[in-house]
């Protein structure tokens, strides 16, 4: 359920974007316990989670990037490269945010595949459950910053190798959950642009926020509960993906207004193309 405190402040953020003193700031506002909201685009999707952050009434910590940089050793150019690296969304830094705004009792997603032999890979559904501060070991570095997020996974076991192989730190960090698995941080490099030889290392924790995902990021996971924000440009195929990630039809809501796609025919659908082919010409021939 959604307490009066949180209505209050969604109410007084829906204000002042959209400049204007109506309820909700004269939009609908849908609440489903424990839903995941479903976008086209990944504008529409950071909007929501920044929108959904700011109202929480959960502790929130600001996770810092620290970016370093290689391939030039002109104290201008890094500047201007490190500056230029910290607008960028996302999406162009490996999937590692500059500003990651942590909000406990909250979902997140893994943005790297860290343990995949141990269910912890590119995408995967948590909830974060604590922040533990300290200092990395890098030279003239004594910031005390974010250096581990515990999380807890859909399923028990996902994680389980990660917990055995870190028990010490969990014992050090105060961690008496059998199911908080720590997410530390990591590094990552990438360029600017496809012209330069410059490029950006990024030390971050790999969590994206995920109280809305884009349809296709959400391609591997089930819930038991999904808003479908409905747009023009959703194709049959994005609207079926979108559609078939919740377990039962009681646990669908769809938002916007509904615009039955077009018909899937030889001309504009690829898979029934192909499926065609097989049928006519790859058929196979048993002998009994």
């Amino acid at each position: 359920m959604c307490s009066f405190y949180k209505f209050q402040a969604m109410n007084s953020v829906l204000q002042e974007i959209f400049e204007n003193n109506k309820p909700f700031g004269g939009v609908s506002v849908i609440t489903v316990d424990k839903v995941t909201t479903l976008y086209y685009c990944n504008a529409d999707v950071d909007a929501f989670n920044n929108l959904f952050l700011a109202v929480s009434p959960n502790e929130k910590i600001v996770s810092r990037a620290l970016d370093s940089c290689s391939g030039t050793k002109s104290r201008a150019t890094i500047t201007y490269m490190l500056s230029q690296a910290q607008k960028l969304q996302h999406k162009k830094t490996q999937n590692m945010q500059y500003l990651l705004k942590l909000c406990v009792k909250t979902k997140y997603i893994v943005s790297h595949n860290i343990a995949v032999p141990d269910g912890i890979s590119n995408g995967s559904p948590c909830i974060l459950k604590k922040v533990i501060y300290g200092q990395l070991c890098e030279k003239n570095s004594r910031e005390r910053i974010p250096i581990r997020a515990y999380v807890q996974f859909e399923k028990e076991s996902t994680g389980e190798k990660t917990r055995q192989r870190l028990q010490n730190i969990i014992k050090a960090d105060g961690i008496t959950e059998k199911n908080w698995t720590p997410i530390q941080r990591i590094c990552r490099s990438f360029s600017l642009n496809e012209n330069t030889h410059i490029q950006v290392t990024r030390n971050q924790l790999p969590l994206l926020p995920s109280n809305a995902q884009t349809i296709h990021c959400s391609q591997s996971c089930t819930y038991d509960n999904i808003l479908v924000f409905l747009n023009k440009t959703l194709s049959r195929k994005l609207l079926y993906t979108a559609c078939s990630r919740v377990t039962s039809l009681s646990g669908l809501y769809l938002s916007g207004i509904y615009k039955k796609p077009a018909r899937a025919t030889l001309e504009n659908d690829p898979s029934l193309r192909e499926m065609t082919r097989m049928r006519n010409e790859a058929q196979l021939h048993l002998v009994h």
